[in-house]
């Protein structure tokens, strides 16, 4: 019974580190990236093969069945038509099938509350304050502190020359909030005292955001938060503090720095034309 119990514990810690590890991933390469996807999906599957058997599909798992066969058969169709035979395309449609595993891994684990997401909010929280903050370093200074340059008007922070700052943030970043309005630890804070926290990680993530560059990520994140605000009713205050914040920052950059006056409002002229 113990060493059922102890071998159990183990398989929960390692599912949930290398869960946690996907944003880490994210940071350091897109082959350490996918490296970490795919040795997650085949552990999970070694350690739950019986469970995946009885695994029944639902509603929404066929309409994301139907997405992927969707992008399975334009890669495919691409690859017959093409002049030449390029089979980086056919390949890479192959390979985007591992969201598709991933996905079903994540609602198995899911369902058999194998994970923690506290973890992975934790980690991936922590990592979106580093790379904001590493990117307004950047932006002050020339470099970051891993000592990359950077890049023109757009920054990289820790990705280097790789321009993905912003995608980054715009992915992982409202873990950070969900964080704040979940956890355990935060509830204990008194109203007030969370909503400085979520304008004050707002804001830093704002700035983030505006010196890396990445004008989409930037404006998904605003909508997104325009979103969560009008579905999330009992959380409203908190992500009307970050629409406030995104919208007060921006302005007065906007309004004061001439790069971002230009690289943003490039963005607007083009969307106009």
């Amino acid at each position: 019974m113990y060493k059922n119990s102890n071998k159990l514990f183990n398989n929960y810690f390692l599912i949930n580190f290398l869960l946690a590890l996907i944003p880490i991933s994210y940071v350091i390469g897109n082959l350490i990236l996918n490296l970490n996807i795919l040795i997650f999906i085949l552990f999970s599957f070694f350690i739950f093969k019986k469970e995946i058997s009885e695994f029944k599909i639902n509603l929404f798992d066929k309409f994301i069945l139907i997405y992927f066969s969707y992008i399975l058969l334009i890669g495919v169709y691409n690859f017959i038509t093409a002049s030449t035979n390029n089979f980086e395309i056919i390949i890479k449609s192959f390979l985007y099938l591992r969201f598709l595993l991933l996905y079903f891994v994540l609602r198995l684990l899911m369902n058999k509350k194998i994970i923690n997401f506290q973890f992975f909010f934790v980690v991936s929280s922590f990592l979106v304050l580093f790379v904001s903050l590493d990117v307004i370093y950047q932006y002050n200074f020339g470099k970051d502190i891993f000592g990359f340059e950077g890049n023109g008007r757009r920054l990289g922070g820790p990705f280097g020359d790789e321009l993905i700052a912003g995608g980054f943030l715009q992915k992982f970043s409202f873990f950070l909030f969900f964080l704040l309005a979940t956890s355990p630890f935060f509830k204990k804070f008194s109203s007030r005292k969370l909503l400085v926290l979520f304008l004050f990680s707002s804001a830093i993530i704002t700035f983030g955001f505006l010196f890396a560059g990445n004008r989409v990520p930037f404006m998904m994140f605003f909508l997104t938060s325009i979103l969560i605000f009008i579905f999330f009713k009992n959380k409203r205050i908190y992500f009307l503090s970050i629409i406030i914040s995104v919208i007060s920052i921006f302005y007065i950059m906007y309004n004061s720095n001439l790069e971002i006056a230009k690289h943003y409002g490039h963005a607007y002229i083009k969307a106009k034309d």
